[in-house]
Formats: C-alpha cells, structure tokens, sequence
C-alpha cells in the first residue's frame, strides 16, 4: 500500500473503516487501540492518557484553559515495536504531504505478516479545523478527532 504522493487534503484518502481496503490486512492490522493518545494542559503537563477508541474518548471536568491533543510517538528501540514510534523520514515524508506529524509503526501481530507503517497525523474538529490545541470557556464542549493516515504500508514476508 503506497499512497505517497497524497496530499493531507486529498479526496482519495480512504479510511480503514467503512471503505473498500477495511479488510485488507494492512486495515485489520491497525485497530485504533494501538495509538495513544494524551492531552496537556498549558505548561505541557500531561493529564490524561489513554489509547486511541474508534468510538472516541470523553475526558470529563477539564476547566476553561488551553489544551494540546497529541498522539504520542514513543522512542527508545525496545518501546516501539507495536506503538507508534518517532522517525524523523516519516515526519519528512508527512511534512511533504501538508501533514503536521507523522511516526513510524511496526507492527508484529499483523496476520498474516508483520506491517511496518508510515502513518501521517491529523488532528480535527468538527469543522475540520486544527484542533491539536484546544482552548475551552466555562461550559464548552469540544470534540478534536485523532486521524491517522496510512502513508506507507510494507508487509514483511
């Protein structure tokens, strides 16, 4: 699966849910739940942390403030088999296309092979906003939905 020359605006993005490539391996093999996700407050202090639901995830009681969305990009060898991981040619490759970040993921609990992924990011709002800082008023709701973007996909025989 190559969708390299893609722009973060393209119509011919496809999502892994409800469109013709969700049953593909390379769509079976990425459930939302392996993502995390958290949210800092404005001094960058984490608050919340949890993994990514293709239902969403409601965080209550948030004060009026301003809020970063982020999903999180580990690094270290050891800690990014089967999360998303930093890559600085996956962030190039996203950067290239209008994506704002972008992350390695190998993925070896794919069935059948193991898929190592470029995934571009994009965090939107109901208006199709940027939504990766958030700033609430008293009472406010805001929905900011975590979109992940299948740049490359390589599946290993």
């Amino acid at each position: 699966m190559n969708c390299q020359a893609l722009q973060n605006n393209s119509t011919l993005w496809l999502p892994c849910i409800n469109s013709p490539i969700n049953n593909t391996e390379f769509c079976r093999s990425l459930p939302a739940s392996i993502f995390d996700i958290e949210v800092l407050d404005h001094q960058n202090s984490q608050i919340h942390q949890f993994v990514g639901s293709a239902q969403g995830t409601t965080i209550q009681n948030l004060q009026p403030g301003t809020y970063m969305v982020n999903e999180i990009k580990h690094s270290g060898a050891c800690s990014t088999i089967n999360q998303l991981a930093v890559d600085t040619v996956a962030e190039t490759a996203c950067n290239s296309v209008s994506f704002l970040q972008g992350g390695r993921l190998a993925n070896t609990t794919a069935v059948p092979d193991d898929i190592n992924y470029q995934i571009c990011i994009e965090y939107e709002d109901v208006q199709n906003n940027d939504c990766s800082t958030v700033t609430l008023a008293a009472g406010e709701d805001k929905t900011c939905t975590v979109k992940n973007y299948i740049r490359l996909a390589i599946a290993a025989t």
